[in-house]
């Protein structure tokens, strides 16, 4: 809360200053006020167009908001201006996920694997990715590289019992 009126005086006293308006597009995001964070993000976003970080937040904004078409736009966006922006990759990947669009998530999860090889995220949505695609041995070596970083916890169960469909029983619940 204090972040936040702090960068509401800040926004006040230079609205054209795009890391007040981000900051508080951020700390507005993080205390769940999606709706009043985007003007802010928008306008860091258009101040400093440039500004990677930004852009990728404003499309969590968009996301949060319930505006997909938006939020897609924001990642690939940031993507254009960094190619290797690992939150972008991921995010991406993980809206092309909820659309059923497998390949081009699993492109963008091994892209933010080779930067970040360990990212829970990647790895569990990588495998899901596997699976939805019907590649039954590559998604059995998936769930394994993914269990074994990170074995315990409830994805690591939901895991497990995709693992266990392949037909490995290496891990159980």
């Amino acid at each position: 809360r204090k972040g936040e009126i702090a960068f509401h005086y800040a926004v006040e006293e230079n609205p054209r200053n795009p890391s007040a308006n981000y900051y508080l597009g951020r700390f507005l995001l993080a205390g769940k006020k999606y709706r009043e964070a985007l003007p802010y993000l928008e306008n860091a976003v258009s101040l400093a167009p440039d500004n990677v970080d930004y852009t990728f937040w404003l499309g969590v904004g968009y996301g949060e908001n319930g505006q997909s078409e938006k939020e897609l736009q924001a990642y690939r966006s940031a993507l254009k201006n960094d190619p290797k922006h690992l939150q972008s990759l991921i995010y991406l990947g993980h809206s092309y996920l909820k659309k059923n669009q497998y390949e081009l998530s699993l492109d963008l999860y091994e892209k933010a694997l080779k930067q970040w090889p360990e990212s829970p995220s990647a790895l569990y949505n990588r495998a899901l990715a596997l699976n939805k695609l019907g590649r039954t041995p590559e998604e059995r070596k998936a769930w394994l590289e993914y269990l074994s970083l990170y074995p315990a916890g409830s994805l690591a169960q939901r895991a497990t019992d995709h693992l266990n469909v392949t037909g490995d029983f290496s891990y159980r619940n």
